[in-house]
């Protein structure tokens, strides 16, 4: 009782297995507070970004939009960061307040199926932002990235271009995974062989630039 509620009388490393056990068993679900029914607070949740979230010309827009909507119906949006991947879902889920009435998973990255089940776990609703979870039904807003792919390196074939780059960027994002899946479609069709040199995966400006001229 003195872990749950936060009051001292036991040494940190009893707490923190007192901690670690009701999380596994479930105990550690907090009561969402709900002090009027017509206003709910929602946590953005993405992994922190080689730069702020906010000077991401995608996430930006994103953010923008979510905050314009949530505003227009007088809700409250609060952004959490992911630190440390996997490893920092317990610390997020203590910094998230009481009254947090749903959670907005934005991106992939650090944002893993294992993270996001855990996330999901904590009975606070969620929609993902960006990404998916093949194995489990939860709500997603996402781009149709396989088409988006397959048409734009369809229209290179079809002006005759054989040789086609592809900056592929890091597999951790579910959305450029699926751009190369639309990409090698295309070519399958076109009966063009890929060529791996021709498929770079930068992970940032500077890289994206190498692996331009690598082609």
């Amino acid at each position: 009782s003195l872990v749950a509620g936060g009051r001292p009388g036991v040494s940190e490393e009893t707490r923190a297995r007192t901690l670690a056990v009701m999380r596994e068993m479930g105990y550690n679900k907090r009561p969402r507070i709900r002090r009027d029914e017509s206003r709910y607070n929602l946590a953005i949740i993405s992994e922190r970004l080689l730069q702020p979230l906010t000077l991401d010309i995608f996430y930006a827009e994103i953010l923008q939009g979510i905050q314009t909507e949530a505003q227009s119906h007088g809700h409250r949006v609060l952004l959490h960061l992911l630190e440390g991947g996997e490893h920092g879902v317990d610390s997020l889920l203590d910094q998230l307040s009481d009254d947090v009435d749903g959670m907005i998973l934005a991106n992939g990255g650090d944002l893993t199926e294992a993270v996001i089940r855990r996330l999901v776990a904590s009975d606070i609703p969620a929609v993902l932002v960006d990404n998916y979870v093949i194995d489990q039904p939860l709500h997603c807003v996402v781009a149709d990235n396989v088409t988006a792919g397959y048409l734009a390196t369809r229209h290179l074939l079809g002006l005759g271009h054989r040789r086609i780059g592809l900056l592929a960027g890091p597999r951790k994002y579910r959305s450029l995974v699926d751009r190369q899946e639309g990409f090698l479609d295309a070519l399958t069709e076109f009966d063009v062989p890929v060529d791996r040199l021709l498929v770079q995966p930068p992970s940032h400006h500077a890289g994206g630039q190498k692996g331009y001229h690598q082609m």
